[in-house]
């Protein structure tokens, strides 16, 4: 009797022990369906490059705002949109020695760079010549402000009476990066530094509906009569004060066409860098807009007439730079 007793007790345990494995079904989670067995032959093929959908813009058309009412005075020299959320737009204030820049552009997706190095790069950018004593920090204030990082960059560029200082305000959505920048001689700091005091803290994002943006297609102002003469007057090869060796030169057809070409010194071969038309500056004779093909930019260059011993007489003094080109023939 006793050896039937222990076998009981064994059996009972083993099922105690089976019901306390089995689980309860959690109403708050939803249920696993068994997993189909995959048919070889159903597995569909791999998707290539050609079969992936055009990339489609997820954020709303943004640029910053708030600097209409302390610029009012401020003539517009350039204004660009692309459908892709870019923009470009320059304008001057009325004694033509600070200047305001503004550019949105969607960012390249897979950006190994940290923030901040993307912010000074864009910041940097903004200038034609080569950045001196470069500085960029974060402003919590605008940052809160914008709920996005704002970065402040300073930064001189050219030399003694062609120095001129930057200060430019970048923010960085989740895919576009957005820049509002002031220059000025480094004579006129003090304006300049009361100028982005007035405008930064005034700066938000908005829809382009608001700024009507979308407008901005209208490229560099329009001429003043027929100056087409004076554009095909440009016509032929343009090199640093002459130097038919240099690194850079330019290119000008009879039609208004630019080209923008680069080599490595030494080397004949150069490879084209840029290029676009000719937009004669409203109301300043001998002053144009090299425009690029994208009208996304322009810089702004003027003609010397009887520049010492140029071929035809002429000088180009190309963007904030001061490059210097003479024509070779």
């Amino acid at each position: 009797m006793k050896r039937w007793f222990c076998i009981l007790a064994v059996l009972l345990a083993a099922a105690l022990l089976i019901g306390c494995g089995s689980q309860t079904a959690d109403p708050t989670r939803p249920t696993e369906e068994p997993r189909p067995e995959t048919d070889p032959e159903t597995v569909p093929e791999a998707v290539t490059g050609s079969d992936l959908p055009e990339p489609v813009q997820t954020e709303a058309r943004l640029y910053l705002s708030g600097w209409e009412e302390p610029l009012a005075d401020y003539g517009c020299l350039f204004a660009s949109s692309a459908e892709n959320g870019s923009y470009y737009r320059e304008d001057l204030s009325p004694d033509g020695l600070l200047a305001v820049y503004q550019w949105g552009f969607p960012q390249t997706p897979g950006d190994s760079r940290s923030p901040e190095e993307q912010a000074l790069e864009a910041a940097i950018s903004l200038a034609s010549g080569e950045a001196q004593e470069p500085t960029l920090r974060l402003d919590e204030a605008y940052s809160a402000r914008l709920s996005y990082p704002v970065y402040l960059a300073d930064y001189i560029t050219g030399r003694n009476e062609d120095t001129t200082r930057w200060q430019v305000y970048v923010t960085m959505s989740d895919s576009c990066c957005y820049l509002f920048g002031l220059s000025a001689p480094v004579d006129w700091e003090e304006v300049l530094d009361e100028t982005a005091l007035a405008v930064f803290p005034q700066l938000t994002l908005s829809d382009w509906s608001a700024g009507d943006v979308a407008d901005w297609s209208m490229g560099a102002p329009a001429p003043d009569g027929d100056r087409t003469e004076e554009v095909a007057a440009l016509a032929g090869y343009w090199y640093p004060d002459g130097d038919e060796g240099a690194a850079i030169f330019l290119w000008f057809d009879d039609a208004g066409n630019w080209a923008w070409y680069a080599r490595t010194v030494g080397d004949p071969e150069a490879s084209l860098s840029d290029g676009g038309t000719v937009v004669p500056s409203a109301g300043e004779p001998n002053a144009f807009y090299a425009e690029n093909y994208e009208q996304t930019n322009a810089t702004w260059f003027t003609v010397v007439p009887s520049y010492q011993n140029a071929v035809g007489g002429d000088c180009i003094i190309w963007g904030d730079g001061g490059f210097t080109f003479l024509r070779v023939e």
